[in-house]
């Protein structure tokens, strides 16, 4: 389902849900592989639902936060994401990925946009700008090293606008998968 006419980068609050059958799900599959997810979670996410519960605001210092909350399948909780958009590194603890650092920002100028990225967007989106999220592994015994690129905004497929993340990942061994996600629109946040 198509986002509201209205919807831009400035406020990109809602419920979604990931379009697989526009997405395709052997991108995000790879990815969850190369770090280093177990199979039967991976097995586990492919077949789920998840709902992506997004809340765009900004804080009382007047910074732009975004929060994702994921929900699974028949309500259980999922991981969170909480993106400040000011560029600053933060660790974080993920219990999916363990440990990461990450930082947000918003890019309007287009050699901000990483190449892999540039087309595809809206006009209101380039305008306003497209939110980028970079996060790296931190590496562990355990855990491998990889780096993930997204980048947030709208783009029209069949004539509908449509939240979409275009996901860039090098993984340990330098192995690059990049995909597209789209979602559907299935609501405002309350």
């Amino acid at each position: 389902m198509a986002v509201p006419s209205d919807f831009t980068t400035q406020d990109i609050s809602g419920k979604f849900v990931i379009n697989k059958t526009l997405s395709g799900n052997d991108g995000m599959t790879e990815i969850l592989s190369l770090q280093g997810v177990p199979w039967i979670l991976r097995k586990g996410i492919s077949v789920a639902t998840v709902t992506f519960n997004i809340k765009h605001y900004k804080t009382n210092t007047d910074t732009e936060q975004i929060d994702v909350v994921h929900t699974i399948t028949g309500g259980i909780q999922g991981t969170t994401e909480e993106r400040t958009l000011d560029d600053e590194q933060r660790h974080k603890k993920d219990y999916i990925l363990g440990p990461t650092v990450g930082s947000t920002k918003r890019v309007t100028r287009v050699d901000e946009i990483p190449t892999f990225s540039r087309d595809g967007w809206t006009a209101d989106t380039l305008e306003k700008g497209l939110i980028i999220d970079i996060t790296d592994s931190v590496p562990t015994n355990a855990r491998k090293s990889w780096k993930l690129i997204q980048l947030w905004g709208v783009q029209e497929i069949s004539h509908q606008r449509r939240y979409t993340r275009h996901v860039h990942f090098t993984g340990p061994r330098g192995d690059v998968v990049e995909t597209k996600m789209y979602y559907d629109y299935i609501g405002s946040i309350l």
